[in-house]
C-alpha cells in the first residue's frame, strides 16, 4: 500500500507540472553550443518530495538541441529526452514522455496501471555554475559538474 501511494503521489506531483504542456514542441534545431556537452547534478539525500529516498536529479545536453533530464529515486531512473531552446540565459526543454496512470477496477477494486503518453514543458534559467530547473512545480537547484 505504501508503494502504491507513493507512485500515485509522484504521479500527482508530475500532473501538476506538466499543466504547462502543450504541443508546441521545438525541433528547430535552436540549441546552445555553449551547453552542448554539459552535466548538471543535484542529489538530495532524505528527500522530503519522495518520502526520505535518495534522488539524484541530472542534466545534459547533447548536439544540437538535444536535452535529457534524469530523476534516479533510489536507484530507479525517470529518463525524459527531448529537445530545447535556449537564449539569454533563459530556457525551455519539449519533450514527450510516458506515465504509468493508476486506474482502479469497479467490481474487484484492484488497481492496474496503464501507460498514457504526455507532453512535457519544463522551463530552466542558468547563471553561471548554476542551473535551475522547474520540474513538478518544484525548482531543483543543479550544479554544473561536466563541461565538454
Amino acid at each position: 500500500m505504501k508503494k502504491f501511494l507513493l507512485a500515485l503521489m509522484a504521479f500527482f506531483g508530475m500532473m501538476l507540472g506538466f499543466t504547462s504542456c502543450g504541443d508546441d514542441k521545438k525541433d528547430d534545431n535552436s540549441g546552445s553550443s555553449e551547453l552542448q556537452g554539459t552535466l548538471w547534478e543535484r542529489t538530495n539525500e532524505n528527500d522530503d518530495t519522495y518520502y526520505g529516498a535518495t534522488v539524484i536529479y541530472t542534466v545534459t545536453f547533447g548536439k544540437g538541441n538535444e536535452m535529457c533530464f534524469n530523476r534516479n529515486i533510489n536507484g530507479d531512473d525517470n529518463l525524459i529526452k527531448g529537445t530545447y531552446t535556449y537564449k539569454n540565459g533563459s530556457g525551455v526543454m519539449y519533450a514527450t514522455t510516458v506515465v504509468p496512470v493508476a486506474v482502479q477496477d469497479p467490481d474487484t477494486g484492484d488497481y492496474e496501471y496503464q501507460d498514457q503518453e504526455m507532453e512535457v514543458r519544463c522551463k530552466f534559467t542558468i547563471d553561471g555554475t548554476k542551473m535551475t530547473f522547474n520540474f513538478s512545480l518544484k525548482d531543483i537547484i543543479l550544479d554544473k559538474v561536466l563541461e565538454e
